[in-house]
């Protein structure tokens, strides 16, 4: 094949999952840093519960457990710092703005 792309190793679609699931790990980890940095601290219980999880499609962030059972309540509500409200969304939103193909390399 002249002037042709050749690929050598794995086949091709596995090859695209693999630097899928990659890139979408990396961009997950920049957007739970941002939310773990925008997020209310009191204890600091809600910060330290954030997780990323592998799924079939990608990866996604996510707060809370059995002990921080008010994750989603102070993603939406916080009387006392109002400012600290929407930090996962907004944070995925800064990474979304930015340049994602540097996740897809």
């Amino acid at each position: 094949m002249a002037g042709g792309i050749q690929w050598k190793g794995e086949h091709p679609s596995k090859m695209f999952i693999q630097i899928w699931r990659a890139g979408c790990l990396n961009m997950m980890a920049d957007v739970q840093a941002k939310a773990q940095f925008n997020a209310p601290v009191l204890t600091g219980a809600l910060r330290n519960s954030a997780r990323i999880t592998a799924t079939r499609d990608g990866a996604e962030v996510t707060f809370g457990s059995s002990r921080v059972d008010y994750a989603l309540l102070r993603h939406e509500v916080n009387h006392l710092h109002p400012g600290t409200t929407k930090y996962l969304a907004r944070a995925a939103e800064d990474v979304a703005r930015g340049d994602l193909t540097q996740y897809f390399k």
